[in-house]
């Protein structure tokens, strides 16, 4: 109030009655604002101070809340306003920078948060390589978390998604602009540090000279201080490596205000915290996604438990000015889809027809309708390679919420076989049904989907091919409520060559659901065949592995 009403608008405030008396802004003899201090606190009757951490947890009421007054020139009151009980706009400063250079000012903060540094101090470029190539280090040991509700067993290798190095590099570049990064020097770091436990890494000589320069903290504590802010530089560059085209999101806003004096909350969704350096670090599908909401969002201590300000199933979040969304959205065949990358870009969803903005997009909720089990098609000796169940259309349907919009996609399906069984027109409706898709939900499935490689037979025609012992050929778009008449098949063969939106279906079905009876229960890990891979090569890679797989052609 006193910013607003002296500093800016110029006019005369006295603050009466405070403990050091009144306090005027201005030179004026009569005041044009006077602000009335109070500050005896009447607790509630079942108010009790030990159920409280924090006097911040407390909701503060005042005996006597001051009443607003407007005088006039001879301090008439021309004006009263009474103060009634409905609570006041909280404000809140938040101080932002750009995403280039953004680990650059917190680098620079951190070095000097206890000792003073000179500015060409070459601490700054040192701590900033050694930030790189520990990102570098981080990304070969990432490996995507799975959580199936049984265990089972996979081949880590199928299941690697370390960001390509170009991207690492390109993400270094733009966090630490300013600093000049010697690919050299990383790759040194990289290769003296790799496979060393944190505990027992022996620190470059400048950096451990500057940590040397504090006498008044232990060396150990102090490299374990250091460590830990270097890993929340390397969580931000493996988090913007993952961004398409994150130079272009360059100007994105994104706090700082925080990052020091809440360290912790900085790493709350990724392992890198409690990471050792030997050990592989497991990412969850929304690692990245809501590591770098929060860098978006004002309030780090909000997000300090992330998944409690978002319900499940967002799939776009935005803020002040800019859209980030998961690499999972649009109309794609899912062997084109990278599920760990995401996008970043400049907007905010808008309903085109009545010009209502929200600031978040997600799955609605399910609708559990047209679901058919799996079904076997061939069990003999061979199959053909093709695709017995065909998407006819796909919309997008979209609902205006309170705070966000709701996003249902529909699909209409049609089963090509058996159509030469079809007697009449009840039984040829009958092969026509409809089913409910999100993005979200795809997105999670995905995450756990080994995709095949490309062989050297390429994408082969229609021959038929073997069906070895323990495959068949199955159709069915939904395997989260039962495997059908396939529970006992190790390898089902599901036949959606070729389309592309029955693939992409398929891959979205596969997520079991709670409701399937144990006894009926058959977790299936999934290989999607991709393009440049023949049928047979990919059944061949789920053969090669343990446990019962579902191979989508």
């Amino acid at each position: 109030m006193v910013i607003w009403a002296h500093y800016i608008l110029g006019l005369t405030v006295v603050i009466k009655d405070s403990p050091d008396g009144d306090v005027t802004f201005g030179r004026m003899v009569n005041p044009q604002l006077m602000i009335k201090w109070s500050s005896t606190f009447v607790p509630s009757k079942d108010f009790n101070f030990e159920d409280f951490t924090s006097l911040s947890d407390i909701n503060w009421k005042w005996a006597y809340p001051p009443p607003i007054y407007l005088l006039d020139a001879d301090i008439n009151v021309l004006l009263k306003i009474e103060p009634d009980d409905s609570e006041g706009t909280r404000i809140e400063g938040q101080e932002t920078h750009r995403l280039q250079g953004y680990g650059t000012a917190f680098l620079r903060r951190m070095l000097n948060w206890k000792i003073l540094v000179e500015d060409d101090d070459p601490i700054f470029t040192d701590a900033a390589n050694f930030a790189s190539s520990f990102a570098f280090m981080s990304a070969r040991m990432i490996r995507r978390a799975l959580s199936p509700p049984r265990g089972f067993d996979v081949r880590q290798e199928n299941l690697y998604m370390s960001p390509s190095y170009w991207r690492l590099w390109e993400s270094s570049c733009l966090l630490l602009w300013g600093i000049k990064l010697d690919k050299r020097i990383v790759t040194e770091f990289i290769n003296k540090l790799s496979g060393q436990n944190l505990k027992d890494m022996s620190m470059p000589a400048s950096i451990r000279n500057y940590l040397q320069r504090n006498n008044e903290i232990a060396y150990e504590e102090l490299k374990a201080d250091f460590l830990f802010h270097i890993k929340i530089i390397a969580s931000w560059i493996l988090a913007f490596a993952h961004v398409v085209n994150v130079e272009s999101c360059s100007g994105l806003p994104l706090r700082i205000s925080h990052v020091l004096q809440h360290p912790v909350v900085n790493m709350q969704s990724v392992e890198l915290s409690m990471w050792q350096g030997v050990e592989p670090l497991h990412i969850q599908p929304d690692t990245w996604f809501y590591l770098i909401r929060k860098l978006m969002r004002k309030n780090p201590i909000l997000d300090y438990n992330l998944q409690t300000d978002i319900p499940p199933g967002v799939f776009l979040t935005c803020h002040q000015g800019w859209s980030l969304f998961i690499n999972s959205v649009g109309d794609h065949d899912p062997g084109n889809i990278a599920c760990e990358l995401l996008h970043i870009m400049p907007g905010v969803p808008t309903n085109t027809r009545t010009g209502e903005r929200r600031y978040r997009m997600s799955d609605a909720p399910t609708v559990m309708r047209g679901i058919r089990a799996p079904e076997v098609v061939d069990d003999k000796d061979s199959y053909i390679p093709r695709c017995v169940t065909k998407v006819l259309r796909r919309s997008e349907y979209y609902t205006t919420r309170s705070d966000e919009f709701w996003l249902a996609i529909r699909f209409d399906i049609e089963d090509l076989e058996p159509a030469s069984q079809i007697k009449d027109i009840k039984n040829m409706q009958d092969q026509r049904y409809t089913l409910y898709a999100s993005y979200a939900h795809f997105h999670e499935t995905m995450w756990g989907v080994v995709m095949t490689r490309p062989c050297s037979h390429g994408d082969e025609g229609s021959e038929p091919l073997p069906l070895d012992l323990d495959t068949k050929a199955v159709r069915g778009l939904t395997w989260a409520h039962g495997d059908g008449d396939a529970t006992e098949t190790r390898i089902c063969i599901l036949l959606v060559k070729g389309d592309t939106r029955s693939r992409w279906l398929a891959v979205h079905g596969i997520k079991y659901g709670d409701d399937v009876p144990f006894a009926e229960y058959r977790f299936r890990q999934t290989v999607l065949r991709c393009e440049g891979c023949c049928a047979d090569c990919a059944v061949r890679t789920a053969s090669e592995l343990q446990g019962f797989w579902l191979v989508i052609l």
